[in-house]
């Protein structure tokens, strides 16, 4: 009961209840704001005023990306997919099987003495992944070998075969590809 009188008493709230009462519509639109603005953070959507959408939304800072996939399979089921690759360098296992092939069996990230960010975000990547393992099939079985043991490790089950499908994806047209991808399938 002394919460409630507190309350009734308290400044701020005659202030609102004074205000509220000489303007309802700018109370109304403040209410409507900020249902808008919760609701598109619960369900992690950007639904939002026009005005406020145009400001703050996705597609006005998120980085240029390309939609292409890795999907692993075991026994015809998808058990990992990896989307989102930015453009200028190829994520996911390729990286990082340069990454030990060229460092000494040594991970970039956890050895402090290579420059990781000069790697990272090089070029160079792509056209050895390009050139070598695209052309070469030694180096392609070589990978595969080195593939199905890394990708063992996080999924705690060993594979005996493993495809690899080429993936062209352009920014431009197909006759140009700026990027090249590839599809590992997995199976027991």
């Amino acid at each position: 009961m002394r919460l409630v009188l507190f309350l009734k008493n308290a400044l701020i709230f005659k202030f609102l209840k004074t205000e509220f009462k000489r303007s309802r519509l700018a109370f109304f639109i403040i209410l409507l704001v900020f249902v808008f603005h919760a609701g598109a953070n619960l369900i992690k959507s950007n639904i939002f005023p026009v005005f406020i959408y145009s400001m703050y939304s996705e597609p006005q800072y998120s980085m240029p990306t390309t939609t292409d996939r890795y999907v692993f399979y075991a026994d015809d089921k998808p058990i990992h997919v990896k989307n989102m690759f930015v453009q200028g360098r190829i994520s996911g296992p390729v990286e990082r099987y340069f990454r030990f092939k060229e460092n000494k069996g040594e991970d970039p990230i956890t050895n402090k003495r290579i420059n990781y960010f000069s790697y990272f975000f090089s070029n160079d990547a792509i056209w050895r992944f390009k050139n070598i393992l695209y052309k070469k099939s030694v180096d392609l079985a070589v990978f595969k070998d080195w593939y199905k043991k890394y990708f063992a490790q996080y999924i705690s089950i060993k594979y005996s075969k493993l495809s690899v499908y080429q993936f062209i994806y352009s920014l431009d047209d197909l006759e140009n590809p700026k990027q090249i991808h590839y599809l590992f399938s997995l199976y027991e």
